[in-house]
């Protein structure tokens, strides 16, 4: 008849009972021993583990979105309650949002979700930021990881830009014959159009954009702590300027425009 093998392991290892395994099983053979498993020793590998990123949910009792409007007002508005806000999670902003923000925050919201959706249709390639706003603006704005904070505040600002943009494209020639990838010295005159303050987390840019003679958009990025910025402004002010260019055709979002790489003479 074979023997039942009825066994127990004490807690500190040692094994009492019939027939008990050759060996006793104690925790210091364990690796990790098992008294020290616990939820935080199981996921903390994610510390240095380069391919696994954590994110803390955050929540709130308004859409963050809204939240960037209202900061968005407050600021260009320049009401004295700005001084006491410092970020998009400061109790004071939550008490200071108007009707007109949840307006302006779907129309944004609107605006992105068809642009998004159309370039996807041409299948335009969306770059990591387009990405996350497109998670971002069809997402629960209530619910969110802190990486789209800065993305949200900033959102008004680029909405402005864009809209802008859009109403000066009809302005310019949509296609352009003459393929500059490489770059070009060419003699134009430029009829002065419009300047953009464009900003991100990174630096700003002043973008000054021209009607060419031949209908093409040209467009020239100077920074503003450029010390001959204020001599630009100046030739852009008199409303055009003659000269020559280094040119390379570019574009953005399928419209076609030259980009000036540096002025040969004026």
């Amino acid at each position: 008849m074979a023997l039942n093998n009825v066994y127990k392991i004490r807690p500190n290892g040692t094994v009492i009972g019939s027939n008990p395994p050759p060996h006793n099983i104690t925790l210091g053979n364990l690796s990790p021993p098992i008294g020290t498993l616990t939820l935080n020793s199981l996921n903390n590998d994610f510390l240095n583990n380069q391919y696994v990123k954590k994110y803390e949910i955050i929540e709130t009792a308004e859409d963050l979105l809204v939240l960037s409007c209202a900061w968005h007002r407050i600021r260009k508005t320049n009401q004295p309650i700005r001084t006491s806000i410092s970020s998009l999670m400061s109790e004071q902003l939550f008490q200071h949002i108007e009707p007109e923000d949840h307006t302006h925050a779907s129309e944004i919201r609107d605006y992105y979700s068809k642009k998004l959706m159309v370039l996807v249709l041409k299948e335009h390639r969306l770059t990591p930021f387009r990405q996350d706003l497109n998670t971002f603006i069809n997402g629960d704005s209530k619910k969110f990881t802190e990486n789209f904070i800065p993305l949200s505040y900033r959102l008004p600002e680029f909405y402005e830009y864009d809209k802008k943009f859009d109403e000066l494209k009809p302005q310019f020639e949509s296609k352009i014959t003459d393929d500059y990838r490489t770059m070009s010295v060419k003699l134009r005159t430029l009829t002065s159009v419009h300047k953009f303050r464009k900003s991100n987390r990174h630096s700003k840019v002043d973008e000054y954009w021209f009607k060419g003679d031949d209908g093409y958009a040209y467009r020239l990025g100077v920074d503003p702590s450029n010390m001959l910025s204020p001599l630009w402004q100046r030739e852009f002010d008199r409303g055009s300027v003659t000269g020559t260019f280094n040119l390379h055709m570019d574009s953005r979002d399928g419209f076609p425009y030259y980009k000036i790489r540096n002025i040969v003479q004026i």
